[in-house]
C-alpha cells in the first residue's frame, strides 16, 4: 500500500487551493510555479504522478503533508478516521508516519495511550509527538488489513468521554505502561474496569486486564489466543525496532523520522502480521 495514495494525491490537490501559507513558507518563485503546477492537474494525475516516483521521493511527499499541508490534522487536531475524536483532549502534535484510513473499513479499531503529564517526555516510553514510541506500527498494521485504527489519549478527567467514544469501536488496542495511569492521576481499577465493560458489551480489547492478569498469575491458564495477544500487544516484537523514536536525556526530540529505514521496514512486518491476525479474530 503505498503512503501516498488517492486520498493523499486529493490532500495534494486541495491544499494547493489558495493555500498561501504553502507560498509563504517556501518564499520563492519556484515554489509559485509548484503551486500553479499542481493546481493545473486533476486528482488522478497527482495520485499517477505519485505511483511513478521512487520511494526516496515519496518520503519527501509524505514528509511535507506531514507539516501542515496534507491529510494529517493540523497541530492539536484529532487523529483522522471514521470516528470523530474530537470530543477528548489532543495530545498529540502530529500523526507522521500514520497511514491514510480505508474509506470502507472492515472493522474499526483505537488504539489507547497515556500520556503522564507530570513525567519528561510524556513518559519514558513517548516520541516527541506524545504518542508512544511504537504506535505507529500498530496501526499501520490494522490499515493494511483493511481496518481503521485511530490514535487516543486517555486521560482520567475524561474518563467517561473517552470510554463513551471506545464504544463507536469494534476493537481497542491497550497501550498504556504498567503504572502510567496512576502516576498521570489515574485510577487503574477504573480504567481496567471500564475495559471489561467493552469486552461485555462484544469489544474486543488486547490485552484484556483480565488476560494480563492471568499473565502475571499463571500464564499457562491463558488460551493460545489470549498468550498471542498478550505478547504481541503488550510486549510487541515490533516495538523493539522503534526504540529510536523513544525520547530520552541526549535525545529529547526523538521521532518516527530517527528510525532507520532498516527497521522500520521489519516493524512493518511485524504490524502487518498483527494486522492479518487481528482481522482473522474480529471475522470470527
Amino acid at each position: 500500500m503505498l503512503f501516498c495514495d488517492i486520498s493523499e494525491a486529493q490532500a495534494v490537490h486541495q491544499h494547493t487551493q489558495g493555500f498561501a501559507s504553502l507560498q509563504g513558507g517556501m518564499g520563492s518563485a519556484a515554489s509559485t510555479d509548484l503551486k500553479n503546477e499542481i493546481q493545473s492537474k486533476t486528482v488522478g494525475e497527482i495520485a499517477a504522478a505519485l505511483k511513478e516516483l521512487p520511494a526516496d521521493q515519496l518520503e519527501k511527499v509524505k514528509g511535507a503533508l506531514a507539516t501542515g499541508a496534507g491529510v494529517a490534522p493540523a497541530k492539536g487536531g484529532a487523529c483522522p478516521g471514521p470516528v470523530d475524536l474530537s470530543k477528548v483532549t489532543v495530545i498529540a502534535k502530529d500523526y507522521k508516519g500514520m497511514l491514510a484510513q480505508p474509506a470502507e473499513p472492515k472493522f474499526k479499531g483505537v488504539l489507547l495511550q497515556v500520556y503522564v503529564r507530570g513525567a519528561p517526555y510524556g513518559g519514558p516510553d513517548k516520541s516527541i509527538n506524545g504518542h508512544r514510541y511504537d504506535s505507529i506500527p500498530f496501526v499501520n498494521g490494522m490499515i493494511e488489513s483493511g481496518m481503521s485504527c485511530q490514535l487516543m489519549h486517555y486521560t482520567h478527567e475524561e474518563h467517561d468521554v473517552c470510554f463513551g467514544l471506545c464504544k463507536a469501536f469494534d476493537f481497542v488496542i491497550v497501550r498504556c505502561s504498567p503504572g502510567q495511569i496512576k502516576e498521570d492521576g489515574g485510577d487503574q481499577q477504573k480504567f481496567d474496569d471500564a475495559l471489561r465493560d467493552l469486552e461485555k458489551a462484544g469489544k474486543q480489547v488486547w490485552p484484556s486486564p483480565d488476560a494480563m492478569e492471568k499473565m502475571a498469575k499463571d500464564a499457562g491458564t491463558l488460551t493460545e489466543e489470549e498468550k498471542w495477544i498478550v505478547d504481541q500487544f503488550s510486549c510487541s516484537g515490533a516495538g523493539a525496532r522503534c526504540l529510536a523514536a523513544c525520547c530520552k536525556d541526549g535525545t529529547p526530540t526523538a521521532c518516527w523520522d530517527d528510525i532507520t529505514e532498516e527497521d522500520k521496514a521489519e516493524a512493518k512486518k511485524l504490524g502487518d502480521l498483527m494486522g492479518q491476525k487481528a482481522l482473522a479474530i474480529l471475522s470470527k
